[in-house]
C-alpha cells in the first residue's frame, strides 16, 4: 500500500523544464512577485524572484549540460533563446529570492528541484546558538517561498490558463526568428 501522503509530496521529474521556464518567463517580463498566503495562518508572503546570473540547457533525450550562458542578462542574450529555440530544455539555473526585505541566491536544479549554493542575506548575531537559530529561519523562508513557488505553478499547469501561458512562452522564446 502506498502512503498518499508521501505519493503527493513527490515532484514529477518532467515538470521540472517547464517550471524552469515559467520561472525564466516570468523573470523576464517583470511579472515575478507574488503575495502568497500561508496554509493555516493569516501570514501573507511578499515573494519577488527573477533568473539572475547563470543558466544552463541539455537536450531532453540527454542528462548532460550542452549549453552554459552566464552574464547580468542571461536572456537578453541570443545563445539563451538559440538553445531553446533548438528544443533544449533548462537543467539548472541561478535564481534570486526576495522574502520580505530579505534577498537569497541559489542554484536550482533539474530534474528533482534541488537546491544548491543557497545564500542567505548577511546577519548579525550574537553568539553560535543565536546565528544557527537564525539560519534556520532563513531556510524555512527559503523553503516556503519555492514550496509557495511550485504550487502556484502547479495549479497553473493544471488549468485550462496552461495553453495560453505555453503560447506567450512561445511567443517569447521565437520573437526575433518570425
Amino acid at each position: 500500500m502506498v502512503d498518499t501522503a508521501k505519493k503527493n509530496d513527490v515532484l514529477m521529474p518532467h515538470l521540472c523544464s517547464d517550471f524552469f521556464l515559467w520561472l525564466c518567463y516570468l523573470s523576464e517580463k517583470d511579472k515575478s512577485q507574488f503575495q502568497f498566503e500561508v496554509e493555516g495562518s493569516e501570514v501573507v508572503l511578499p515573494v519577488a524572484f527573477w533568473v539572475d546570473d547563470r543558466i544552463s540547457f541539455r537536450s531532453p533525450s540527454e542528462e548532460q549540460t550542452r549549453a552554459v550562458v552566464t552574464g547580468e542578462t542571461v536572456f537578453q542574450t541570443q545563445e539563451a533563446f538559440a538553445a531553446l529555440q533548438s528544443g533544449k530544455v533548462i537543467q539548472d539555473l541561478r535564481l534570486f529570492l526576495r522574502v520580505y526585505e530579505r534577498e537569497y541566491s541559489m542554484t536550482l536544479k533539474a530534474p528533482y528541484l534541488d537546491i544548491a549554493g543557497l545564500k542567505f542575506p548577511e546577519h548579525e548575531t550574537d553568539g553560535e546558538e543565536a546565528l544557527i537559530i537564525e539560519r534556520m529561519s532563513f531556510y524555512n523562508e527559503v523553503m516556503m517561498a519555492m514550496e509557495a513557488i511550485y504550487q502556484f505553478f502547479v495549479e497553473i499547469r493544471l488549468s485550462e490558463e496552461w495553453s495560453i501561458i505555453i503560447q506567450k512562452m512561445r511567443d517569447w522564446i521565437y520573437r526575433d526568428t518570425e
